[in-house]
């Protein structure tokens, strides 16, 4: 996972940075979500003082050759003693990146530019999974590199919290809680509880999603049928989206560049597509008799999303430019599969079976399963989540109060990881630093 980094630049003198601009331009044939952070050096009574993060923005970066594919950010760093630029890029051809930073005086002329080198953050970086344990009321945020726990955050007694998203830049994570009825806001830093959202009395929060590269949650809700905006940022509502009575939108997902969100509304048997810029309702998309939509995901590129069918045993292939179903692949009579992750280079997709106690390895270009992963009988997975570098496949097991971490390699489960009781989601924050 290539990191960026200007080292810290001592801001005094004659010649003293107003403004630092970076830009980035995407040579590689993958599309890029890169998060940048300006830290300064923050005094400390105590000691000799701690790097603190001034701002922080996430950024989309198309493939090579395309619109969007160079970027250019500023930040007035004038208030700043000293301040440093840090890039964080994850996923397959994220070293395609060309980074240079530029720092501009009072008048606007340049002092100074440089090309930053991109430095290799290795496998023992931890990487944080958040995994939410039902019937404990409690997240669990474990290292995704060796599995060692580094926090238990408590929900609140009857919180009941059931899915998990982490915003794009990995600061916060939302966790949708049916018992109180609340989406409750985490600080990932400090692993704890920092605010809650409060819902209309007859909605329970069910399903998340955040923008891979905005500032937007999606939450649905059951028995009053809405898909709530929040505002990341602010932790306040947008705008609540009413849905179709009796729809009941058991998942969300969002597309990579954040202009859509696809809602499955089980009791309907269909999908409803969501303007995710406008905030609006604006098709639905109608599956075969029959169908109990039960989770979404999308390729990395957008070009398509996947439905996964717990009704049919299948999962459903959605042409986003159409939002028109273009195939379908069939699984096991029986599977009922629950969630769905995709690699990043969208050469797989992984489907949780909960009846059949496996994990799907689908080819989405062939339409086919391509192998199954055999797990406990009885541990009915429940949610997956693909780490950035694509190397790890995590899946909740949600009767045995574990997740299992299965090496997309060898498709066999290399380690168990116990979090809690009844662990029905797991998200993996995206971000590189904090």
């Amino acid at each position: 996972m290539p990191v960026w980094d200007s080292g810290l630049i001592v801001n005094r003198g004659i010649a003293r940075t107003e403004q630092v601009t970076v830009s980035l331009v995407n040579r590689g044939w993958r599309r890029q979500t890169v998060t940048l952070q300006i830290y300064t050096l923050e005094p400390d009574r105590t000691g000799p003082g701690c790097v603190h993060e001034n701002e922080r923005c996430t950024l989309p970066l198309e493939s090579a050759g395309r619109s969007g594919s160079a970027w250019s950010w500023s930040a007035n760093v004038s208030e700043l003693p000293a301040f440093g630029v840090r890039i964080g890029a994850a996923g397959p051809g994220a070293q395609g990146l060309v980074v240079s930073a530029l720092q501009f005086g009072a008048d606007g002329q340049l002092l100074a530019s440089r090309t930053l080198e991109a430095a290799q953050w290795g496998p023992e970086e931890p990487g944080l999974a958040f995994v939410v344990n039902h019937t404990q009321h409690t997240v669990t945020a474990v290292q995704t590199a060796g599995g060692w726990h580094a926090a238990t955050i408590d929900m609140g007694d009857g919180s009941l919290p059931r899915q998990i998203a982490v915003t794009a830049d990995g600061s916060r994570a939302f966790v949708t809680c049916q018992g109180d009825k609340t989406v409750k806001i985490v600080d990932t830093v400090l692993q704890s509880v920092c605010g809650e959202l409060t819902f209309p009395e007859r909605a329970v929060p069910f399903a998340v999603a955040a923008s891979p590269v905005g500032r937007k949650i999606y939450a649905t809700t059951l028995v009053e049928e809405y898909a709530a905006v929040v505002d990341a940022a602010e932790g306040a509502f947008i705008r609540l989206i009413r849905l179709p009575k009796g729809s009941d939108p058991s998942a969300v997902a969002m597309s990579p560049d954040g202009t859509k969100a696809y809602c499955c509304l089980a009791g309907a048997g269909a999908v409803a597509v969501i303007d995710a810029e406008q905030d609006r309702l604006i098709t639905t998309v109608k599956l075969p008799p029959g169908s109990q939509p039960s989770a979404a995901a999308f390729a990395p590129g957008g070009e398509y999303a996947y439905i996964a069918d717990a009704g049919l045993d299948q999962v459903h292939i959605i042409r986003t430019r159409s939002n028109a179903v273009c195939g379908t692949i069939e699984l096991d009579r029986g599977s009922s599969p629950q969630h769905l992750a995709v690699t990043p280079d969208e050469a797989l997709i992984y489907a949780a079976c909960s009846r059949s106690d496996e994990i799907a390895v689908l080819n989405p270009l062939l339409r086919k399963v391509l192998t199954t992963i055999e797990l406990p009988g009885g541990s009915s997975p429940s949610a997956l989540a693909m780490t950035p570098d694509g190397l790890k496949v995590l899946a909740a097991m949600l009767a045995f109060g574990y997740v299992a971490a299965i090496d997309v390699q060898s498709q066999q489960p290399v380690a168990i990881i116990p979090t809690g009781g009844f662990p029905s989601s797991v998200a993996v924050s995206p971000c590189l630093f904090l």
